[in-house]
């Protein structure tokens, strides 16, 4: 049966196919194997520039140029959205400077090598600070004995001895008390301790009321007033004629 011819018959195709050959077949899986290799390198090529392009990402720094950012290392883990792009407003200001550091007494703040401010760059100690200016002179409280002197001998030339009192041989020392102004005006006055006699204690007294103004008081007297104790004393002086 395997001599015998077959008989083709068909409306389709009056003559009958070639019968298929053994290089038919290899020349048809060469061909599918070609195809699908083409196909595969195709589909690889744009799946890893896909890849690339989600990996890359660019970032517009405010008053910068663009720069890529690499890719993190493999053990930083990573968020899988996709990064914002910042953008910088036209009307945006510059970017400002970096703070100076500033030198503060023999140092600069910020870390860094210490400085004494001269700008030499000298090592060592810093300067020592300026002494402490000195405190302003003590002001006097109280006049000096000059002083006291001085008022005394104005009250004591313009007493006179009571002739009742040179009769009786009346002698005694009274005190006053006056108060001065910074003008040296006299503003009051008191006897404070009595001679003993009324004849002595009312000269005294008419002496106090004629004195109005005394030398003033210092100029760096610490106050505007002050009270001045003036003795006066009456005594007899005899004297031998002979």
């Amino acid at each position: 049966m395997s001599g015998a011819a077959i008989a083709w018959s068909s409306a389709i195709a009056p003559e009958a196919p070639p019968i298929p050959r053994q290089w038919h077949w290899l020349a048809g899986v060469a061909l599918g194997a070609l195809a699908l290799t083409l196909v595969s390198l195709r589909y690889a090529d744009a799946g890893e520039a896909l890849m690339i392009a989600e990996e890359e990402a660019v970032v517009i720094s405010l008053g910068g140029q663009a720069r890529r950012l690499d890719p993190p290392p493999p053990e930083v883990e990573t968020s899988e959205e996709a990064p914002q792009v910042a953008e910088r407003a036209d009307d945006a200001p510059p970017p400002a400077a970096p703070v100076e550091p500033r030198v503060v007494a023999g140092s600069v703040e910020g870390g860094g090598r210490a400085s004494s401010g001269t700008g030499a760059g000298a090592s060592g100690p810093p300067a020592p600070l300026p002494p402490p200016p000195p405190p302003p002179p003590l002001r006097p409280t109280a006049v000096s004995q000059r002083f006291v002197e001085i008022s005394i001998r104005e009250y004591s030339r313009q007493i006179i001895y009571p002739k009742m009192a040179l009769d009786r041989e009346q002698e005694g020392q009274g005190v006053l008390r006056v108060q001065i102004a910074r003008d040296g005006s006299v503003l009051d006055w008191k006897l404070i301790r009595s001679t003993g006699h009324a004849q002595l204690d009312r000269e005294i007294q008419r002496v106090a009321r004629r004195v109005r103004r005394l030398d003033p008081l210092p100029a760096n007297f610490a106050y505007d007033t002050t009270k001045v104790e003036i003795p006066i004393t009456f005594t007899i002086e005899y004297f031998d004629p002979q």
